[in-house]
């Protein structure tokens, strides 16, 4: 919501048409009584950025969503930068409001819908219990080989991707003699991985072995 004047609202909307058309943003302005629910922001000052950990990618036998399209929430549910129930909610859908995703997870016991920020950065919210939990933990390396924070200098070709899984597609890549500012080392899916946070402020990770 970019302002209030009376009964008048105007709203900013980062996903508008998803990227789909030719926007990715629109502005617009309208009685406060047309719609049925807004999103509500916690203040963020002070929080952590949680990582992301490695998750087991639907469509699976035990979903019941379709592996993209667009949900329509019958209750408030909180945004998560990670799919674990511990991953603070950093903004909320209420009930009537709508978001598309395009991407599915069972994760932490619960199946949760998946979506690209406006951002760039990946927002998963929990749809459903399952019942047992199927979390895969990416948890900080006990004893790294490197640094927990520094420089790093590439020996060879290395996939950048959002979460710590190697199921997890290549947003780009660091070629061998390129170097990258870490603050994080994570052990995750069998590999150790560095990570930073991004010009967008997303978090990144990057396998090293």
């Amino acid at each position: 919501m970019a302002e209030v004047n009376g009964d008048t609202v105007t709203i900013e909307e980062y996903n508008y048409d998803c990227g789909q058309g030719p926007e990715k943003y629109y502005r617009r302005s309208f009685h406060k009584s047309q719609v049925s629910g807004y999103i509500h922001f916690k203040d963020l000052g002070g929080s952590t950025v949680t990582s992301s950990p490695s998750v087991q990618s639907t469509p699976t036998p035990s979903s019941t969503l379709s592996s993209s399209g667009t949900y329509t929430f019958t209750s408030r549910h909180g945004i998560k930068n990670a799919p674990q129930q511990s991953s603070s909610d950093i903004a909320y859908y209420d009930a009537g409001s709508s978001v598309r995703y395009d991407k599915t997870v069972i994760s932490d016991g619960y199946e949760w819908l998946s979506y690209i920020s406006y951002s760039g950065a990946r927002r998963y919210i929990a749809i459903r219990s399952v019942g047992t939990s199927t979390t895969a933990t990416s948890t900080t390396a006990s004893s790294p080989s490197i640094a927990s924070s520094g420089r790093y200098t590439f020996t060879k070709r290395s996939e950048i991707k959002n979460s710590p899984s190697t199921s997890d597609s290549a947003l780009a890549y660091y070629d061998a003699g390129s170097s990258v500012n870490y603050d994080k080392v994570v052990s995750a899916d069998g590999h150790q991985w560095i990570s930073y946070i991004s010009y967008s402020g997303a978090r990144r990770y990057i396998a090293i072995d």
